[in-house]
């Protein structure tokens, strides 16, 4: 008699907290900044409520409406109001500078063990997943992403993003010898990858930029993908920048002077862009009868 496979709901609960018990350690190296982040939160919280409150009444007092107000009361309010304002201004500048990068602090951490992990792995895992031999570029961004993030125009972060990465690769391009680029944009396949937004992101760099894929349909682009082995590896469930960073409504018919002016007030892009470029680790993997990790 055949038997029929049930779905445990609970197996899903199960996994999530495996994986709770497995960050809980990452986080634990940060505990002193996640609770001072969760303090100066709850500060401005509190100070978004009580502060309008504060103006409300002092002004529905001056005109008449409402409680009167003595002159000593009204001095002891307005001092109160500078007073909160200044902790919101701290707390705000703190969860800003310093409680948001925890997460990219932490992300490193994480990357780096999983890293280590794919160094200690036998040879036969890189046999059977047909990695043959790999040219890796790994920029260290994560930082420089997350501060780009805080910055950038919402609707214009995911194009100016993509121009970012692009004059990071005509450096690295240029530096190796590279006569163009080449790229996976395919036509209309998302918000980013319209005919204006192509032209905008194109137009940062002068070398040739070649889109092998940009005018074929999902389908075509699967079937050769499952020819050479790379569709299981890239249907994995992931959560990389377009997912993490992708604003509610991204600009889809872009207009370079728009653009030219949002990057114009970004101090330091040009800087975050060479620093991103030199700090680039070329990791060649040869698999033969032993794995070969060069630098």
């Amino acid at each position: 008699m055949s038997k029929t496979k049930i779905n445990d709901p609970g197996a899903h609960h199960a996994s999530s907290g495996a994986l709770i018990r497995r960050f809980l350690p990452y986080l634990a190296n940060y505990k002193m900044v996640l609770c001072l982040d969760l303090f100066c939160a709850a500060l401005t919280t509190l100070c978004d409520i009580v502060l309008p409150k504060i103006m409300s009444t002092i002004t529905n007092s001056a005109m008449g409406v409402g409680i009167t107000l003595t002159a000593g009361i009204v001095l002891k309010l307005a001092a109160l109001y500078f007073v909160l304002r200044i902790i919101d201004g701290a707390a705000s500048y703190y969860m800003s500078s310093i409680g948001h990068i925890m997460g990219v602090h932490i992300e490193t951490d994480m990357r780096r063990d999983a890293f280590d992990h794919l160094l200690r792995l036998d040879h036969t895992y890189y046999n059977n997943t047909k990695v043959g031999t790999i040219m890796g570029r790994i920029t260290n961004d994560l930082f420089d992403v997350t501060e780009f993030a805080h910055h950038c125009p919402e609707e214009f972060f995911t194009l100016i993003m993509r121009r970012f990465m692009m004059e990071i690769a005509q450096r690295i391009a240029k530096g190796d010898g590279c006569g163009a680029l080449i790229t996976g944009e395919n036509l209309g396949q998302v918000a980013s990858q319209t005919m204006e937004a192509m032209t905008v992101t194109g137009a940062v760099v002068d070398m040739p930029i070649f889109m092998p894929l940009v005018g074929m349909d999902k389908e075509e682009i699967i079937t050769i993908a499952r020819k050479i082995g790379t569709l299981e590896t890239s249907i994995l469930p992931y959560e990389d920048c377009c997912t993490i960073f992708t604003p509610p409504h991204p600009k889809i018919r872009p207009e370079l002077e728009e653009i030219l002016a949002a990057e114009a007030a970004m101090p330091g892009l040009a800087a975050l862009e060479a620093e991103a470029a030199e700090q680039t680790e070329r990791i060649r993997v040869r698999i033969t009868d032993q794995v070969e990790f060069e630098g």
